[in-house]
């Protein structure tokens, strides 16, 4: 009797992971922070159903942020499944550049960014700005 309770108490512990983590492609829209504090919203491409687009929303006053606030910084991302986005664009508002890029939602509020020009690689870690921080900023 004791093994068949334990035995359906691992079954309803995987059950709660695996809803934990889901497969919707819509979890990663919203704002997010970026590492040296910009503010990027994560949404659909208006111009091209199922892809995924970043725009930049810098709360900044500065003349560089308002050049850059509306740009578009990612786009045409196609979900690949399991939480990671592919074929991608990167857009360098300031040098002008576009890079090949892969989006990976590590958890909620984690997403991270991968850049890369020939075999040259980067990546950054942006964090979920939730509803009261983005009434804060």
């Amino acid at each position: 009797m004791a093994m068949k309770r334990i035995a359906i108490l691992l079954t309803l512990c995987l059950l709660s992971n695996s809803v934990q983590a889901s497969d919707d492609p819509s979890e990663i829209y919203g704002f997010w922070a970026t590492e040296d504090n910009g503010r990027i919203e994560i949404r659909p491409c208006a111009n091209n159903v199922g892809t995924l687009c970043g725009i930049i929303h810098d709360a900044d006053t500065d003349a560089a942020s308002l050049k850059r606030n509306g740009h578009v910084l990612l786009e045409e991302f196609i979900y690949s499944g399991d939480r990671s986005w592919k074929k991608g664009l990167i857009h360098d508002p300031e040098g002008g550049g576009t890079y090949n890029g892969k989006l990976y939602l590590l958890d909620k509020d984690t997403v991270k960014l991968k850049g890369c020009a020939w075999i040259f690689c980067g990546s950054k870690i942006w964090t979920r700005i939730h509803e009261e921080e983005s009434r804060m900023r």
